[in-house]
């Protein structure tokens, strides 16, 4: 039997009802119900979902809208016990990876003020803060912070972090739903893209 793998993939309808209760266990009230998860699948030219699995357990799925020359990262969303051990930085890292597949000029992302965390990853991978949406959120009522990254034309090399190599697997499959698939290695080890 072989060993389990990472890979990132599109969501799909049979995933739905997993990918609606991890953003629930994530989010709380703010989550997106399986049926705004059905609604956003059918739009496949402007949103974009994927997952992140190791073997059968969802780890982190993420989703975008791709509008003209944007991409928008509307939402990021990390099993809560599976927090700060690198899997939110590696789903942030194939969300940079898909921008530039999509020839974008920028990325764009919304986060409540207050998510300190979420801000430090997001500084540390270029991005930078735009403005503030008054009263973006509710569930509490709170600011959003607007972020912003220029995505370079020339190829970015990805690797998987070593945090995440070390728990689960020193490569990554990444499924797109266009184009070929990529494997990405552990940083001591050249990414194949």
């Amino acid at each position: 039997m072989s060993e389990p793998l990472l890979v990132l993939r599109p969501v799909e309808q049979d995933d739905v009802s997993r990918v609606a209760e991890l953003h629930r266990r994530a989010f709380g009230d703010s989550a997106w119900s399986a049926k705004t998860l059905l609604r956003e699948l059918e739009s496949p030219r402007v949103s974009i979902i994927y997952l992140l699995e190791f073997g059968d357990d969802l780890l982190s799925m993420f989703g975008c809208w791709h509008v003209l020359e944007d991409l928008y990262l509307a939402t990021i969303a990390v099993e809560p016990r599976l927090q700060r051990r690198g899997l939110g930085e590696l789903t942030l890292l194939t969300v940079l990876r898909l921008a530039q597949r999509l020839s974008v000029d920028i990325l764009r992302l919304d986060l409540r003020v207050s998510n300190d965390a979420a801000l430090a990853l997001y500084r540390k991978h270029g991005f930078q803060r735009e403005g503030t949406r008054r009263n973006l959120y509710a569930h509490p009522l709170e600011d959003g912070a607007q972020m912003r990254r220029d995505i370079p034309g020339e190829p970015i090399a990805f690797t998987v972090p070593k945090r995440v190599a070390a728990a689960w697997s020193p490569c990554l499959d990444l499924c797109w739903r266009h184009g070929p698939p990529e494997t990405w290695s552990a940083a001591n080890a050249d990414p194949a893209v």
